[in-house]
């Protein structure tokens, strides 16, 4: 998908394949955003997307289920709505119902302050994925019905952290991670080495 070249390009490339990159991969504690600062949770932000949104269904859409969880779940999640991209007039007349998980846009490199990052299906798969794989914090990922080339090359809880489809074990993924810091830490580096190996501006 083209995207993944326009992601490339505009990864921060103090954090990207610049001339100093091997030296901070060696340790974490040299980069942008060292682990030891980075917040103990999860970190979503994005469109209110995923399709049409209606009275019956609107609630099971999967990132109206991760906004709901973090309302719930505070200390594990922080997740919330940028905008909305996808709009029919049944959400144009229930905003009100989105309204208390609008948290604003979040920068990617902002994203790099928290230790765990959601990886979330929208209107399709989501393109973020190996962006978030780059930023020496843990790709935490939806199981998802879509597919992408670098898919079969992942292993879970070596490059990433799976969860359901239903997110039923999300929090559970969460506070797993929040009480192994190291195994958490090892898959953050094992997951940004990796795609660095294989997502190169010039390979895509």
């Amino acid at each position: 998908h083209p995207w993944h070249y326009y992601d490339l390009i505009n990864i921060d490339e103090s954090e990207h394949e610049n001339a100093d990159l091997s030296k901070k991969n060696g340790d974490f504690d040299t980069w942008q955003y060292p682990w030891r600062s980075k917040a103990h949770k999860l970190v979503w932000r994005g469109s209110a997307n995923g399709g049409e949104m209606l009275e019956y269904n609107w609630r099971y859409f999967p990132r109206n289920k991760i906004t709901s969880l973090a309302h719930k779940h505070p200390a594990q999640i922080d997740a919330g709505f940028s905008d909305m991209q996808v709009v029919n007039e049944w959400m144009r007349t229930n905003q009100h119902l989105l309204k208390d998980n609008f948290r604003g846009y979040m920068w990617e490199p902002d994203w790099q302050k928290y230790r765990y990052i959601g990886v979330v299906d929208g209107i399709g798969m989501s393109v973020r994925y190996a962006g978030v794989m780059l930023t020496h914090s843990v790709a935490v990922e939806q199981a998802s019905p879509y597919y992408e080339w670098y898919y079969r090359w992942l292993e879970p809880h070596v490059h990433y952290v799976p969860f359901k489809y239903s997110m039923s074990d999300l929090v559970e993924k969460v506070k797993w991670l929040q009480a192994d810091e190291e195994r958490a830490k090892a898959i953050a580096y094992n997951g940004s080495r990796f795609m660095q190996e294989i997502y190169r501006t010039e390979e895509v």
